[in-house]
């Protein structure tokens, strides 16, 4: 079981091009399937992602895959900015 998520990871980091993306932030890429929540849920649009989300901020424990989601670049600003 660890060989498969530890493969499924490499496989993530190679595909999203970032090996610098911690382990939770690739789980919530690989099951958002690269897309745009925002666009996806709120305008039924498909919408490839540009970055992962920390929905409630970093949290000093680390990441949490349940609190992370995929946005596109718009809505990643619009989520800082307001």
């Amino acid at each position: 079981m660890v060989e498969q998520i530890a493969c499924r990871l490499d496989l993530a980091r190679r595909v999203v091009n970032r090996s610098s993306r911690t382990d939770a932030q690739l789980v919530a890429i690989l099951r958002d399937g690269r897309w745009c929540q925002y666009h996806l849920r709120a305008l039924h649009m498909l919408r490839d992602m540009h970055d992962a989300h920390h929905v409630y901020g970093r949290t000093p424990s680390g990441d949490i895959p349940g609190k992370i989601i995929c946005l596109c670049y718009e809505c990643h600003t619009k989520a800082h900015n307001g």
